[in-house]
């Protein structure tokens, strides 16, 4: 039975805990409608009317060359995957340092951690270029990372969980002495194969019920902890 996590008993499902992994897109980083405004003007520019919805919820876990190859082959593009794969991070980065901001309460949340001497890691789909410019932004949350691990290294995505599996070995603990936070379905059913502890970040609500099937636990803000 899933339980909702808070202030009150974060210290308690803390017990044990040596490392925490976080994905990082939805989950760190309130990025999901910067990336609907990028798929909205992708599509508007083509004039494609699609269930976006599936498309959304089919691509999270994916890296981005591996997206960019599901958009062009499954809307029949006359794009390659490259020239996709371009034009959506010419609109991101062009976009990130006014619209790319953590989630209120990350920064408290990983300096408590930090504290208690957990480790911490990413496991993201996202790509180095990506987390090299969050750093840059964030040098805090730099300090507090031991390591940042992407699907692209491992050679999979979610839901398989090799990248949560992978920073779980890097940071030299087991998975029962691991969280996991991930806010989507593909991720959370990467974070409950990886044998850790799966938690729901509850960013936003769509797919609710399958999220809560795979996480042990759940919260909808980070200030919630704190």
């Amino acid at each position: 039975m899933i339980q909702q996590l808070s202030k009150m008993n974060l210290d308690k499902v803390l017990q044990g805990i040596k490392a925490v992994v976080f994905d990082l897109d939805g989950t760190l980083l309130d990025s999901i409608a910067m990336w609907k405004a990028i798929d909205s003007s992708f599509l508007r520019k083509r004039q494609l009317t699609i269930d976006y919805d599936h498309y959304f919820n089919a691509t999270m876990g994916m890296t981005h060359p591996q997206r960019a190859k599901y958009t062009q082959e499954s809307l029949n593009l006359k794009d390659t995957p490259e020239e996709i794969y371009n034009e959506w991070f010419t609109q991101y980065f062009n976009d990130f340092e006014l619209q790319a901001n953590l989630f209120k309460g990350v920064l408290e949340f990983t300096s408590y951690l930090h504290n208690k001497g957990i480790k911490m890691s990413l496991g993201t789909a996202s790509g180095m270029s990506v987390i090299q410019r969050l750093l840059q932004k964030y040098p805090l949350l730099k300090e507090h990372l031991d390591h940042t691990v992407t699907c692209d290294e491992v050679g999979s995505s979610k839901p398989n969980p090799a990248v949560f599996n992978e920073a779980m070995k890097r940071m030299g603990a087991k998975p029962e002495e691991c969280l996991v936070f991930e806010d989507s379905v593909n991720g959370l059913i990467a974070a409950k194969a990886s044998g850790a502890t799966a938690i729901c970040v509850l960013s936003d609500q769509d797919l609710r019920k399958e999220k809560f099937e795979q996480a042990n636990y759940w919260f909808e803000n980070w200030t919630d902890l704190l």
